[in-house]
């Protein structure tokens, strides 16, 4: 049997933040007759992974959002995904990822420029020898355990059935609809519990490390906001007083963000991709190293209960769009000294 007889017609996702890569290995996937889905974070490839179910996953160990290791050990730890066969692809190819590889009783392909020669055989076996069969299988199969790398103190515990969920309500009724819906945003919303988990548990550090410590330079602001004309003339007028922004525009990608140093607050908007500006605020005030962070939401919705809603989260402050910036800086000046001294020569408020 030819090699483009077996994987004619199968379907491969490929996970990873490098587009140069998904556009290379996803055109010679194309060319053996594959059918390729791609996704750049893990949010988009858990939500790829759900309603495509591919025949084999090829993911990048390290991405800025995530871990690869971490993503394979939840597709195992639930039952819906675990016999989905999963190809590790990094440019770390060291003992302990070769020992990640064989706990995951996945094939581990270097970064190379021939990485698409050494991929190749992988994935024929991969769609020809069937179900992948875990060599370390859980000590408890109701959790899915991912470990922040170099890591021996956190570790996140996510219960497999809320990572994926794949029973569907059929259609029909009016009921039916209202339930499928349902569904869907029950789903989102583990699909995200997920993500976030893993993210925190890689992401957490002991208080002592460097990471976390005071750095010489300006004060800094973390805005969250996916209206990019709003973060630019924010960061412009803040940047006049002598305050660094430093601009986020997802959920997710504000939620890593924050944990690079620490910030003076963060602005941060409630309707986002990613993660809603309700969602990522939780999630913040949850983990140790980001919550006493001071978070001044912004809205464009002027519903109220929404204002009760995050200001019971933990909201320092709340304000609806459009904004004043005197009425914001007032607020941050709360939290960063800097902005309760004189406007800087030339600028005006």
């Amino acid at each position: 049997m030819s090699l483009n007889s077996l994987l004619q017609n199968k379907t491969v996702l490929l996970v990873d933040d490098d587009d140069d890569s998904l556009q290379v290995i996803g055109a010679r996937c194309r060319s053996v007759g594959m059918e390729v889905f791609t996704a750049r974070n893990l949010l988009t490839a858990l939500g790829q992974v759900e309603k495509h179910r591919p025949d084999v996953v090829c993911v990048d160990v390290n991405m800025p959002t995530g871990n690869g290791i971490g993503f394979c050990e939840m597709l195992a730890s639930d039952p819906a995904t675990a016999a989905i066969p999963r190809i590790l692809i990094t440019g770390d190819v060291t003992a302990e990822r070769k020992e990640d590889a064989r706990r995951l009783n996945a094939p581990l392909v270097p970064k190379s420029l021939d990485v698409w020669g050494t991929l190749l055989p992988h994935l024929e076996r991969a769609v020809s020898v069937g179900p992948v069969k875990e060599k370390q299988p859980a000590k408890d199969a109701t959790l899915a355990k991912t470990k922040a790398p170099g890591s021996e103190r956190s570790s996140t515990e996510v219960p497999a059935e809320s990572i994926l969920k794949f029973d569907r309500v059929s259609p029909g009724d009016p009921e039916t609809e209202v339930a499928n819906a349902h569904e869907v945003e029950v789903r989102q919303e583990e699909l995200l519990d997920s993500v976030f988990a893993l993210l925190g548990s890689e992401l957490e550090e002991d208080e002592s490390s460097d990471e976390f410590t005071e750095e010489a330079g300006p004060p800094w602001i973390l805005c969250i906001d996916d209206d990019a004309d709003f973060t630019d003339a924010l960061r412009c007028r803040l940047e006049a007083h002598g305050v660094a922004v430093v601009r986020a525009f997802d959920g997710m990608e504000g939620y890593r963000t924050a944990f690079s140093k620490p910030a003076k607050a963060i602005i941060l908007d409630y309707e986002m991709p990613n993660g809603h500006g309700d969602y990522v605020l939780r999630r913040l005030k949850e983990n140790p190293v980001t919550a006493e962070i001071p978070v001044v939401m912004l809205t464009g919705n002027k519903d109220k209960s929404i204002k009760r809603k995050l200001m019971a989260l933990g909201a320092a402050a709340y304000f609806n769009k459009p904004v004043r910036f005197d009425e914001l800086r007032r607020e941050l000046a709360e939290h960063v000294e800097i902005l309760g001294e004189p406007l800087l020569s030339g600028s005006s408020s």
